[in-house]
């Protein structure tokens, strides 16, 4: 079993001495010193020295990312959220955040730099200490935020995303020519194209309940609209038009924003 703790603040050597066999007196056998962008840029000498005598007082040593970029767990200041602006995470608000993004390349570039360090103290584990995206609960943040819409991260959320639907596109095609046992052009031109995204915006883009609400109301309403079945067309772009307007989110984010008054109220009364 492995029996081990967290050690930070201190960089005085011989006091770190002491606190490494007393580690040992106690039965630890490894111990996570944490190497903030502090210790990167002023004291790698210093925590070579301390992984050294970790080891030589018999403790196995993991080397953790504390605060870098405040992305990591731990209250360390970050000098690259300072310094670099143009690689925060954007929250859904519009507005950057001091907290760097995970996939910004010049974010990356620095861990690259961070992890050649960490490497040169000799440790013998690099700890990833709870990387995350921006936490709106946490210290003061804004609520009901996320990130990252960043340029990068939209830009890979899209390429991820156009993968996705090709990959279900392709699924979904072999599904339909196994059910129906025929294919043709025609039955998917302008018309259906049209329908398809009509679907999207009415029930709404942000969730995959809206699609499927979507779809399930615009397969519906051509039941009641025998007569007029020569204008589809124009139907389906007049509720696509009116669904813009009015209801930019569509369907879905009505329904939940319906569900969440509902529920205020009745608390409320309770």
């Amino acid at each position: 079993m492995k029996l081990g703790a967290s050690y930070f603040g201190n960089r005085i050597v011989r006091y770190v001495a002491q606190d490494m066999k007393n580690m040992v007196d106690h039965h630890c056998n490894y111990v996570i010193h944490t190497f903030s962008e502090n210790d990167f840029h002023f004291y790698r000498g210093t925590m070579k020295e301390i992984v050294k005598v970790s080891h030589d007082a018999g403790l196995g040593v993991y080397i953790d990312p504390w605060g870098v970029g405040k992305v990591f767990g731990g209250e360390a200041f970050s000098d690259f959220v300072m310094n670099n602006p143009q690689a925060l995470q954007v929250l859904s608000d519009g507005k950057p955040v001091g907290v760097a993004c995970l996939n910004h390349p010049d974010f990356r570039a620095f861990m690259k730099d961070w992890i050649d360090a960490a490497v040169e103290t000799g440790a013998d584990c690099l700890f990833w200490d709870e990387p995350h995206f921006y936490l709106p609960s946490w210290m003061g943040g804004r609520q009901n935020t996320w990130g990252c819409l960043c340029a990068v991260c939209q830009q890979k959320f899209k390429t991820k995303v156009f993968i996705l639907s090709t990959i279900y596109e392709g699924l979904a095609a072999s599904i339909f020519a196994h059910y129906s046992t025929f294919l043709c052009p025609v039955d998917f031109g302008l018309n259906y194209s049209i329908r398809v995204v009509t679907m999207g915006v009415v029930g709404g883009m942000s969730s995959i309940w809206g699609g499927l609400l979507g779809a399930s109301v615009l397969s519906i309403l051509p039941q009641f609209l025998d007569i007029f079945a020569e204008y589809d067309i124009l139907i389906y772009g007049l509720v696509l038009i009116l669904s813009v307007i009015f209801m930019p989110e569509g369907i879905s984010q009505k329904i939940s924003l319906c569900w969440e008054k509902c529920q205020k109220k009745w608390f409320h009364e309770v």
